[in-house]
Order: C-alpha cells, then structure tokens, then sequence
C-alpha cells in the first residue's frame, strides 16, 4: 500500500514539476526577470517556511518536556506520538501513512513535499528524540525503525543528527535552565 501512495505522489510531483517548469519557462520568455511580485511571493513563502518550522520547534519542545517530566512510561508514550503526529503535519501526511513507511520512501515523500532539504535536520532531530523515548519506554523495535528514518533522512540530506537544529538547541538550553 506504502509503495502505491508512493508511486501515486511520485507521478503526481512528477507532473507538477513538469507544469511549473513549464510556467517559468513562459514566464522568464515574457519578463526577462523577476518582478517585485515575484519577490514578494518568495517573502511570502520563507515567512511560511519560518512560521510552520517554529510551530514545529515548539510543538515538539512541548512534548518532550513532558516526556522527561516525569517517569509515567504512557505519558512518555503519548509525547513520542505526538512529535510523531507533528512530524507527519509538518511533512502533510497522514499520520498513519507518513511514520510507517520505509526510510527510504519517508525520504521520498520529504523531497516530494518540496520542503526536504529546509526541514531534513528538524525531522531527523525529532525522530531521534522520539526513537530515545521508545528505547526508554522499552519498545526497542519502535525505536530501531526512528532509528533508520534518522540515518536515511541525515544522510540523503547531509544533516547531522546529533547535532540539533539551533531552535532545538535554544529552547533545550533554555528548558535545562528553568529545571
């Protein structure tokens, strides 16, 4: 089933792609460059970019601090599902689909979403996390297959996963300095 949504979204993007080659080629032929619209538009969409990865940084901020909180194994639980959750909404898929795919088609579907490259280091940090809360929760399976995600994902990326995103990194800081 994986492998069919991941062939469907491979022809899909493989037509998009084609459409909005098309639609530049037309357009840089009538223009000759790019317009103040144009300049805005790509405001607009790092502006975006900025806004979703910060809800991200956030959300999952928020779950681990309740997973380290306290030792309840469901409430750990419950905070690796949630990051899973915000990975999945972060990458527009369904929760369901998005973690149980292979590595290499979770990768896949993060170039397919145009957005692989800007988000590749917080999604390989976050599945770290939630692969350390399913090892500390005892479901070593759970936490192999995050584990497999984090290296696909760092090295078709060239992230580093151990190295967190500077938002990680600040809000970690400043999350250890209120304890």
């Amino acid at each position: 089933m994986c492998s069919f949504i991941a062939c469907q979204a491979v022809s899909l993007a493989a037509c998009h792609d084609a459409y909005n080659k098309a639609m530049n080629h037309e357009y840089s032929k009538r223009s000759g460059s790019q317009t103040l619209k144009g300049k805005k538009k790509h405001m607009l969409q790092h502006d975006y970019l900025l806004e979703i990865i910060n809800q991200f940084v956030q959300a999952v901020i928020a779950a681990l601090t309740s997973a380290r909180s306290c030792d309840d194994a469901a409430v750990a639980q419950k905070a690796a599902r949630d990051i899973e959750r915000d990975i999945s909404d972060l990458l527009d898929l369904d929760p369901s689909v998005a973690l149980s795919l292979t590595p290499d088609s979770l990768v896949t579907m993060m170039i397919l979403s145009g957005l692989g490259e800007s988000i590749s280091s917080y999604v390989a940090f976050a599945l770290g996390q939630v692969a350390d809360i399913y090892d500390k929760i005892g479901d070593s399976d759970t936490a192999s297959a995050r584990r497999e995600q984090v290296v696909a994902v760092s090295s078709s990326f060239g992230c580093d996963p151990n190295q967190p995103p500077k938002e990680f990194a600040e809000a970690l800081q400043h999350e250890d300095k209120n304890k």
